[in-house]
């Protein structure tokens, strides 16, 4: 069962904003493309989803922009490679303790796309389409975001969730490469 540390925990419930509502002051909508991301949290669901099954609730944090995305991993049996993907891309085993992620980071392809739903229905989001070694990305730095992707794993301080507010939204770095991606059900992509 996940948990967060006692230092996180706090900051998260300082820092906790409802995504239905107006996001933090310093919200930008980013643009199409890769990025690196730090986990913040992994949440099991309190109900089960749409394929009858308990689903776990992942929220990262862009590293430039201070931006929250959120993506999900389904527990029912046809959806076990999305979760094997979200570890793989932490380069960790499956049956790592998810608590022992939090603060590292990954690769992130995100989307820009308008919420279907809620109070903020219509209004332009981002969503994590697929997960990926953090070391692929072109501005990948161990030292200042983390050690996870390339095998390590720390667990983040609550100094590591602090910035300041971003004045535009970072832009996108490509790759070049292959990766599987958990929307499409495991399936490779090209880019």
């Amino acid at each position: 069962m996940p948990q967060l540390t006692k230092a996180i925990a706090d900051q998260a419930e300082k820092e906790a904003w409802d995504p239905n509502e107006a996001p933090p002051s310093n919200f930008v909508v980013l643009e199409d493309g890769d990025y690196i991301v730090r986990l913040l949290s992994v949440e099991v669901s309190d109900n089960v989803g749409p394929s009858g099954y308990h689903y776990w609730n992942w929220k990262f944090e862009e590293v430039n922009s201070g931006n929250w995305i959120w993506t999900i991993t389904s527990l029912s049996p046809k959806a076990l490679g999305s979760l094997g993907q979200m570890f793989a891309a932490f380069g960790v085993p499956a049956d790592t303790p998810t608590e022992s992620l939090l603060g590292d980071c990954v690769g992130a392809t995100v989307s820009k796309v308008v919420q279907a739903k809620g109070k903020r229905e219509g209004e332009w989001t981002n969503q994590i389409e697929t997960v990926w070694p953090a070391a692929e990305h072109d501005d990948y730095d161990p030292d200042s975001h983390g050690k996870a992707a390339v095998g390590g794993g720390r667990t983040a301080a609550a100094e590591d969730f602090g910035g300041d507010e971003p004045d535009e939204a970072p832009a996108p770095v490509k790759r070049a490469g292959k990766r599987v991606s958990p929307k499409a059900g495991g399936s490779e992509e090209s880019f």
